[in-house]
């Protein structure tokens, strides 16, 4: 435990040193490192450990996307990544059939796509005007979700949310995180709106916060799911006391591109 609180401060460190004080273009170098080793962690889970060109291939193109979407550029760009991305994947399997069948292909462009290009929309939220608080609340959302999630799982836990695929999570560990994360952002919106010039929509808070953490507890389900299903713990021992990159960051993956999504069509924050 004390490990692995010492781990968590540290991330929360650097979070900060990233978001407030760090120049811009730190957070998608960052987050390009983060993404290739994202991939990379996939790559090992699902069982692909002996050929070195295929993990190359996936982590390069992880590292670019974040890098695409700090220079702004069209989603043509991503496509070219992706599109030469299946093509050296489709060329590996054809050079070598008999190693790398249609299974691994697929987990490849898996573990080079879904992580790594949903990551790009802590960079897109990061070059906002706003992006203080932008980049901040799917952060903070998906933080508090887990958080509270685990604390009101062990109190109050009777009822298994999914024993299949998580047997620790319950559905009152599930309904206390939502909840808790509810009344501590709210408590912070209310604060902002009282006594600075930010001013928060409470209406628009209150939906972004049901879809954030719906889709949070949706992703650190669904990255369980992987794990359970190539029978392993974690995705690597990366982060001490925490597990791999994809461990600290599943229900981020999945929060930070819905909180996007919602932005286009409310506006939650007015400076």
């Amino acid at each position: 435990m004390r490990v692995r609180v010492i781990s968590g401060l540290t991330i929360v460190v650097i979070m900060l040193i990233l978001f407030f004080f760090a120049p811009p273009p730190v957070l998608p170098v960052v987050l390009s490192f983060v993404a290739a080793l994202a991939s990379v962690e996939m790559l090992k889970a699902v069982g692909i450990k002996h050929n070195p060109r295929v993990f190359v291939y996936s982590a390069t193109a992880s590292a670019i996307y974040p890098l695409l979407a700090y220079f702004q550029l069209s989603i043509f760009y991503y496509c070219v990544v992706v599109g030469v991305l299946i093509i050296l994947l489709f060329g590996e399997s054809i050079y070598n059939n008999s190693a790398f069948k249609f299974t691994e292909f697929c987990y490849a462009c898996f573990a080079g796509t879904f992580a790594p290009l949903a990551l790009t929309s802590l960079v897109r939220l990061h070059i906002r005007d706003d992006r203080l608080i932008t980049l901040m609340m799917p952060v903070v959302i998906s933080v508090l979700n887990d958080s509270f999630s685990l604390t009101s799982g062990v109190l109050f836990g009777k009822h298994k949310l999914a024993p299949v695929v998580s047997p620790k999570k319950t559905i009152e560990g599930s309904i206390g995180g939502t909840l808790c994360t509810f009344i501590v952002v709210f408590a912070v919106a209310m604060s902002l709106n009282a006594f600075s010039s930010i001013e928060i929509n409470l209406f628009h808070l209150t939906i972004v916060l049901l879809v954030c953490n719906l889709v949070s507890q949706f992703g650190d389900l669904s990255f369980s799911m992987i794990k359970r299903q190539f029978s392993i713990k974690d995705f690597s021992n990366l982060i001490p006391g925490h597990g791999g990159v994809l461990d600290r960051l599943d229900s981020l993956i999945f929060a930070a591109p819905a909180f996007e999504l919602l932005l286009n069509f409310m506006n939650v924050v007015v400076v």
